[in-house]
C-alpha cells in the first residue's frame, strides 16, 4: 500500500491508498505532526504496512525529521517533494518557486481528464491555479487565507471580535458578527469568481472549476459550478507516486 502525506503550513493530511482507493485518512495540525511524525504515522497505520511513501512538503525543516521517521518505520521507498517536475511551462522563470503542493493539486486535477482547470485551493494561503488546455501549469495568484486575514483584522481592530465562519443567508449583514462573516465569506466568493472569470478570458475558454483546501468547506455552499474535492492533493500525490514506482 501507499502512504501519501500532504504537509501544509497549518494542516497535515495523511491517506493510505490501496490501489487507487483511499483505505483511510486523517488530518493533524502541522505543529503536532512536526513534533513527532514517526509516532503519529505509526498510530495512523495501526499495524498496516506502507511499502511506499510520498510527501508534499512546504515546511522545509521537516525533511530530515521525516527521513528519520520513515527509516524507523521501515518504509522501503519514499519520495519527498519540495519542488516541481514535469508540469511547468518553459515560460515560468524559476520553477523552484512552484511548490510541491501546487504540483499535487495540478496532478490531482489531471486525473479527472484534460484541462483547462481553475483550482481554488483555500488554506493558510489561498491559491488560484490555472491549468491550460495543454495540461500544464499556466500560472497562479496567491492571497492570504481566511484565518490569516481574520487574525490580522482582529489584531488591528480588536473591538470587532473573532470571525465564526458561519455563512449568513445574505451578504448583507445585520449585526457585527453577520457583517464580518459576510465580508470574509462572500468577499472570498467574489474574489474566487473574479479570478476565475479573468483566467477564462486569458484562456479564451471556460475552465473546469475545482474547490479544495482546508477552508474550502466554508465556501462550498455558495460557489456555483465548482466541484468540491477535499482530497485533490492526495490523489495528485498518488499520481506522482505511481510514476516514481514505475521507475524503480
Amino acid at each position: 500500500m501507499l502512504l501519501a502525506i500532504d504537509i501544509g503550513n497549518t494542516l497535515t493530511k495523511l491517506a493510505l491508498f490501496e490501489g487507487s482507493l483511499i483505505r483511510k485518512k486523517a488530518v493533524f495540525s502541522t505543529k503536532d505532526f512536526s513534533g513527532g511524525p514517526a509516532g503519529l504515522i505509526r498510530g495512523f497505520l495501526s499495524g498496516e504496512i506502507a511499502d511506499f511513501a510520498i510527501v508534499s512538503l512546504v515546511v522545509a525543516p521537516l525533511g530530515e525529521v521525516l527521513e528519520e521517521a520513515f527509516f524507523s518505520l521501515g518504509t522501503a521507498h519514499r519520495v519527498l517533494l519540495q519542488g516541481s517536475r514535469g508540469i511547468i511551462k518553459d515560460a515560468v522563470k524559476d520553477i523552484s518557486e512552484v511548490g510541491s503542493d501546487i504540483m499535487a493539486d495540478v496532478r490531482g486535477a489531471l486525473l479527472l481528464g484534460n484541462g483547462p482547470y481553475f483550482i481554488a485551493d483555500l488554506g493558510t494561503a489561498d491559491k488560484y491555479i490555472l491549468v491550460d488546455g495543454e495540461n500544464t501549469f499556466a500560472g497562479m495568484a496567491i492571497d492570504s487565507g481566511l484565518g490569516v486575514s481574520s487574525r490580522a483584522l482582529g489584531a488591528s481592530a480588536s473591538a470587532l471580535g473573532e470571525v465564526a465562519y458561519e455563512l449568513p443567508k445574505s451578504p448583507l449583514g445585520r449585526d457585527t458578527s453577520e457583517c464580518m462573516n459576510a465580508g470574509f465569506l462572500y468577499g472570498r466568493k467574489y474574489e474566487i469568481e473574479g479570478f476565475c472569470r479573468d483566467y477564462a478570458a486569458i484562456l479564451g475558454s471556460e475552465p473546469r472549476k475545482i474547490l479544495t483546501g482546508g477552508n474550502a468547506v466554508y465556501l462550498k455552499g455558495i460557489l456555483g459550478g465548482f466541484e468540491y474535492l477535499p482530497d485533490l492533493s492526495l490523489y495528485g500525490l498518488l499520481s506522482i507516486a505511481s510514476e516514481e514506482r514505475n521507475g524503480l
